[in-house]
């Protein structure tokens, strides 16, 4: 038996006899890792359950620099469907970018405040979370730097 299945048109077309044109294997090297790449997004967020899809949807055969990505959204109406899975996915990051500020003293850090006292608020917060929101709190209201609290090298007599 045999099948055919309308996948679209292609975005590749590799014959045997291209595969010793070195500038025509970067070409197919390029628009696979393309493919791969907006693939591999898409898995990533599915299993950390981000509701953000970005799919090609314009291409040209054999010309990855023709590709055209649409983004779309996916949410709930219905109060607080899905905020603790969308909390557990984006606390973690939030938490590391307060971080890299923090350590970096940048002021942006406080800036994260409101959203970590309401991560914290839902039961979202982990430890590492509520360090940095006691740190961040303390060097606003002392008027210092978000690193101020920080001890380095030198602090600890090394």
């Amino acid at each position: 038996m045999r099948w055919t299945v309308y996948l679209g048109r292609p975005f590749l077309r590799l014959r045997v006899k291209d595969t010793n044109d070195l500038e025509i294997r970067r070409r197919a090297t390029a628009i696979l890792r393309t493919w791969i790449a907006a693939d591999r997004l898409s898995v990533m967020r599915f299993q950390q359950f981000i509701p953000v899809l970005t799919g090609i949807t314009e291409w040209e055969m054999n010309r990855p620099e023709v590709f055209q990505t649409r983004t779309w959204q996916f949410w709930d109406r219905q109060p607080g469907a899905n905020i603790d899975k969308l909390c557990r996915t984006v606390g973690p990051m939030l938490i590391n970018l307060g971080a890299h500020l923090q350590w970096q003293d940048d002021s942006a850090a406080y800036s994260l405040i409101p959203v970590l006292e309401w991560l914290k608020d839902r039961h979202q917060l982990d430890e590492i979370g509520l360090g940095l929101l006691r740190g961040l709190r303390d060097t606003k209201e002392r008027g210092v730097g978000p690193a101020n609290d920080i001890p380095t090298e030198t602090d600890s007599g090394r």
